[in-house]
């Protein structure tokens, strides 16, 4: 259903249970159908949560939905996590389960319904589970989660009783075909799988009871089953929903050690992308609290290292894009925390890894948005690194410092002692530069802006610095003697000559190296 078709529904179920009520009362009152539903429509109407639209888009769940709704008497909304949005309506149905039959044990229905999903994931070919199957599941939950002595035939009698209440009554399952049985939605199979993830309170907790159940248990059997189940595409889901419940439910300490343990790991395709640490980034939506700075940090600063050893921009640009959109989802001043730690912690690390730092920095084409992540000292920073720059990189720093020139110039270094830094404090204007030398500063220096429909130089847009030229050039500017002038452009073009051989002679790859002969050549 689309967002219309939702609004009219839940009308057209207000209505009828309102109407309903009248009837059933007999008394003259006017519907208050319209101001009941009013709630739920709003949030159905505004809401950016895609788990709850999904949701939505089921009748069967919408009417839960409506039903939840229906008996709040304080106009709440519906949680904003995604695990408990499906906790939630999945309570909602057991609780019509129990009015019902009010004799029925909850807490055994919740757990076999998360074995049932053990046993449909085994089969991969099919999200179906047949008859005799569920019985069985029944038949095994019931005696590990009773202390009496009866024979198999009670057991059996018991089993058979919750076959039909599963089958029949709690509508979570739904008959497929003939005797296979599957969930009704994705929410619920996602939701009794997370907690199969999360269980410790069954026969397999009873072994660690014997030594002492400990909370470092806990932490390596949820670490080992979501490790298991990682490189999954059908416990995406899962896994997201138990970070939700983790997040929320356990003590920092034990959250972060999860974490932790889950990021170390080594998993099969790690030396292309840390697992773990994808895993985790990608869960961020469903935290409640968010583990602390140097886990997430860790985790981003081993996907920035893959990146750049396997080349992701090339092989596979949409996995720089997802720790894009993640990093989005922060505080802009903890992203900005992270970008200084990192460019501390890779001052001289392999350009490799520095190439893909940069490259997520400048984002796509005409974006700019990634650039509010710097300040001036990491700006500083990653002026410092262009020495590391070169073809093999794609000249990465250079052009990430280009964009940060053009869109935010106040960020770059002013220091006294480089070529910007001279053109700003001797407030030289750019009629007072001869032509001939603008093609040498502007491919070595930068300094390229835009005026309205114009392109102009601006010494305040100079992003790069030339270390061995810049004496040179400041030395020349300097001198006021215009009658020597032919004499002392001679000595200019012969001090750069020394210079470009001298680059040439030392095979230099770097961006300083390379456009300076390019320049040279035009500027002789």
């Amino acid at each position: 259903m689309d967002k219309k078709s939702m609004i009219d529904f839940v009308d057209c179920w207000f209505s009828r249970v309102h109407q309903s009520m009248i009837d059933t009362l007999n008394i003259p009152l006017t519907s208050q159908a319209e101001k009941h539903s009013e709630a739920l429509k709003k949030e159905l109407g505004t809401t950016k949560s895609m788990s709850l639209l999904e949701m939505a888009s089921n009748s069967g769940l919408l009417s839960t939905i409506c039903t939840m709704y229906f008996s709040q008497t304080d106009g709440s909304r519906l949680p904003t996590r995604r695990f408990f949005q499906y906790e939630s309506i999945v309570k909602t149905a057991l609780n019509s389960l129990h009015r019902k039959l009010p004799t029925i044990d909850i807490s055994q229905v919740i757990r076999i319904l998360a074995n049932i999903t053990s046993c449909v994931y085994q089969n991969p070919a099919s999200s179906f589970i047949n008859h005799d199957e569920i019985k069985e599941i029944c038949v095994q939950t019931i005696k590990t989660s009773t202390t009496k002595t009866d024979d198999i035939h009670h057991f059996e009698r018991q089993a058979s009783e919750m076959v039909r209440v599963i089958c029949d009554h709690v509508g979570i399952l739904t008959l497929r075909s003939k005797s296979l049985y599957g969930f009704l939605h994705q929410a619920f199979q996602g939701y009794f799988t997370c907690l199969k993830l999360l269980e410790t309170d069954t026969s397999e907790k009873q072994k660690f009871v014997v030594d002492g159940f400990s909370r470092e248990k806990k932490i390596q059997l949820v670490t080992q089953r979501l490790c298991h189940h990682m490189s999954d595409q059908r416990f995406r889901v899962p896994i997201a929903l138990a970070f939700g419940k983790i997040s929320s439910s356990w003590s920092l300490g034990d959250f972060e050690d999860l974490c932790y343990e889950l990021i170390q790991t080594q998993h099969e395709y790690d030396s292309f992308l840390p697992l773990g640490a994808y895993v985790l980034i990608n869960c961020v939506d469903d935290f409640v609290n968010y583990p602390s700075n140097d886990i997430l940090f860790d985790a981003f600063n081993r996907l920035i290292t893959a990146a750049g050893q396997h080349e992701w921009l090339i092989v596979c640009p949409f996995l720089l894009d997802q720790i894009t959109n993640t990093l989005r989802k922060f505080r802009k001043d903890i992203v900005s925390l992270w970008i200084a730690e990192f460019l501390s912690q890779n001052s001289s690390h392999n350009i490799q890894t520095i190439t893909a730092f940069c490259q997520l920095l400048e984002g796509k084409p005409h974006e700019f948005e990634n650039i509010q992540w710097l300040d001036q000292k990491s700006c500083s920073m990653i002026q410092s690194l262009l020495i590391l720059d070169n073809e093999n990189s794609g000249f990465a720093i250079d052009r990430l410092l280009v964009k940060i020139a053009f869109s935010n110039h106040q960020l770059l270094s002013s220091n006294s002692t480089t070529f910007r830094g001279f053109l700003i404090d001797k407030q030289m204007e750019s009629n007072s530069i001869p032509v001939f030398l603008f093609p040498l500063i502007i491919a070595l220096y930068g300094g390229l802006a835009r005026e309205g429909q114009s392109v102009v130089f601006n010494p305040r847009h100079i992003h790069r610095e030339s270390s061995v030229l810049t004496p040179i050039l400041v030395r020349f500017l300097s001198e006021n003697d215009h009658d020597k002038q032919d004499q002392r452009l001679k000595k200019l073009q012969q001090e750069c000559l020394q210079l470009f051989v001298m680059r040439m002679e030392k095979h230099e790859e770097s961006s300083d190296a390379i456009l300076f002969p390019i320049r040279f050549y035009a500027f002789a």
